[in-house]
């Protein structure tokens, strides 16, 4: 990178580290808009600062109810205001100064709330907020009953997605007719009942709807199928949802016919010492039964490791973003030699030491350890321009996933990106490269307006660390910041002041 201090970035202090990405202003332009949010500020700072031990006990519930009511109003106006924005390509700027990977990725910036909760507000927006066609004319709501009641101020968010849930299951059968009285009568019932009595209405209402249960249709079962795996707890446990389509039971009801029958795998997982394919149980099985005392859950739980395991083992998957598809573990030699702690797969999950170093024993693909005496090449020059499987392993294991700021997405979903853009004469170097994601990745350029990536130099808190350089229209310093999301601990540590 030419232009811009690449060691600067220690010079600009976001909070407690060193190159934070700072949220995005939204400037006022429309002087009422301006008036009415200093109107609001003022209101709710005077609020705040009331002393509740002067007031009675009907003021506090005054307040409670009366900010509870003021909070209902301005969310069912946000969906609106949502809605307008997207529809004007308002969060372009956003997008732009952080490389978001799209408008939740931007909204949760701006609001400091999570993807996920920016994606559910999103979606709510759509459904209650209303629009306009290309030509400009307006667009009622998706659901205006329940709009109405949300703009009054009369639904909390409970209501809300009770009302969107009970339409979202009821099958197709259901006409556009009875969809929107089934709907009004929900939002009218919501303004006076709470979540708890609105649910049971709704259950009774989808037994009046559909009192036969109608057969549903290749759409039903399409729009229901998912699989959905939790968080990691602390336990490195993880729990899960699924909604199986017919298909897919019959699948595993035969793979678990056999794999998960008493005896067949042993504690470790591993197929006992019986004729898997005898047409009948037999001695030996029945012999093995008698130590399996796994419940028939923990059996489908062993069945459906040992089948996946075998199925990525097999090579007949080929590669992924040109490393073979394997479970990569990325562990350091310390951790190694105590076979203790947990190491970092390369989708981003966490797996303990002593897990890894039990399986590499039985694939030796499954574990990477990086030291200087590998003996695999990692530099290549001008030589070749992609990187190589070894050069992709090492960068999963030093940049944990994407290096672009803020960004969560794992070393699974990323590319190798030339800090120095090859066509400008990048090296195919291990400390040339850096894991950039499909979002971050085409950011970088020499074109105005795009960005630009480097390796911070000695000195830096964070020496070695991947810096992007926003444009000069967002930053004139083009200050380099590192993506402290793949580094967590960084937070506990704080660099050393200068």
């Amino acid at each position: 990178m030419e232009s811009g201090d690449p060691g600067s970035a220690w010079q600009v202090q976001m909070g407690r580290h060193v190159g934070a990405l700072p949220a995005v202003a939204a400037p006022v332009d429309d002087p009422r808009v301006c008036a009415l949010l200093a109107q609001l500020a003022s209101a709710v700072e005077g609020i705040a600062e009331l002393d509740a031990s002067t007031l009675t006990s009907e003021d506090r519930l005054a307040l409670v109810c009366g900010a509870e009511n003021t909070r209902r109003l301005l969310t069912g106006a946000s969906h609106t205001w949502l809605n307008g924005l997207v529809a004007g390509s308002g969060f372009d700027s956003v997008l732009g100064a952080i490389g978001a990977s799209g408008v939740p990725h931007a909204l949760a910036h701006m609001l400091r709330i999570t993807t996920a909760a920016a994606a559910s507000r999103l979606a709510v927006a759509r459904d209650l907020g209303t629009g306009t066609t290309m030509t400009g004319e307006a667009l009622d709501p998706p659901l205006p009953h329940t709009a109405s009641a949300a703009r009054d101020g009369a639904l909390a968010e409970a209501h809300v997605s009770i009302i969107r849930s009970f339409l979202k299951k009821l099958p197709h059968a259901v006409d556009a007719e009875t969809r929107d009285s089934a709907e009004q009568t929900l939002a009218d019932l919501a303004r006076t009942v709470g979540p708890e009595e609105l649910t049971a209405i709704a259950t009774r209402l989808t037994e009046y709807l559909d009192p036969d249960g109608a057969e549903p249709d290749d759409r039903d079962r399409a729009r229901k199928r998912f699989f959905e795996l939790d968080p990691q707890g602390p336990d490195s446990m993880t729990t899960g949802r699924f909604c199986a389509d017919p298909e897919l039971r019959a699948v595993l009801e035969a793979l678990f016919a056999k794999f998960a029958a008493p005896g067949t795998l042993t504690p470790e997982g591993a197929p006992a010492a019986v004729d898997l394919d005898a047409p009948a149980p037999t001695d030996a099985r029945d012999q093995e039964a008698e130590w399996d005392h796994r419940t028939p859950g923990q059996r489908n739980h062993d069945a459906l490791t040992y089948l996946l395991k075998d199925s990525l083992s097999s090579g007949r998957h080929g590669q992924h973003r040109g490393v073979p598809l394997s479970v990569i573990v990325s562990v350091s030699l310390e951790q190694l030699t105590a076979a203790a702690g947990l190491g970092l797969t390369a989708t981003g999950s966490t797996i303990p030491v002593a897990e890894v170093v039990r399986r590499a024993a039985e694939a030796h693909h499954y574990l990477r350890v990086f030291d200087g005496a590998s003996g695999s090449t990692l530099h290549f020059a001008r030589a070749r321009r992609c990187a190589s499987t070894d050069q992709r392993l090492a960068l999963f294991a030093r940049d944990r996933g994407c290096t672009g700021p803020g960004c969560t997405a794992p070393a699974s979903r990323c590319e190798a990106h030339h800090v120095d853009d090859w066509a400008a004469g990048g090296l195919t170097d291990i400390d040339d490269l850096a894991l950039a994601c499909d979002v971050h990745h085409p950011l970088v350029g020499e074109r105005t307006g795009q960005w630009a990536t480097s390796i911070a130099p000695p000195g830096h808190p964070y020496p070695g660390t991947v810096l992007w350089h926003p444009p000069a229209v967002i930053d004139e310093g083009r200050h380099g910041i590192p993506n402290h999301l793949n580094f967590p601990e960084r937070h506990l540590a704080p660099p050393p002041d200068d």
